[in-house]
């Protein structure tokens, strides 16, 4: 299952998504959709999907500027640190 497309975005420090952005690109990118980005320290990404059954499940992420938490349904599943480097969650 690939989850690039749009996405709910925001920015700051408060969970908020008052935006959409296209995955795979960075909000400082043009083909993101986000046109008036300026810099933030915390950024925001939400996307909605229905997993298929299985035994197990990877969530892969290509690259991520710098720090990243990552929730399902709630909970921390893992939690990366490196810039722009892949990894990968066990959910």
């Amino acid at each position: 299952m690939n989850l690039n497309g749009e996405w709910e975005f925001g920015s700051g420090p408060s969970e908020r998504f008052d935006r959409r952005i296209t995955v795979p690109f960075a909000p400082e990118s043009d083909l993101s959709g986000i046109r008036d980005w300026e810099q933030a320290d915390v950024v925001w990404y939400r996307r909605r999907f229905d997993a298929p059954a299985a035994e197990r499940l990877l969530l892969h992420f290509g690259a991520v500027d710098y720090r990243a938490v990552v929730w399902v349904n709630g909970e921390v599943v893992t939690r990366h640190e490196g810039g722009h480097t892949p990894f990968s969650a066990d959910i």
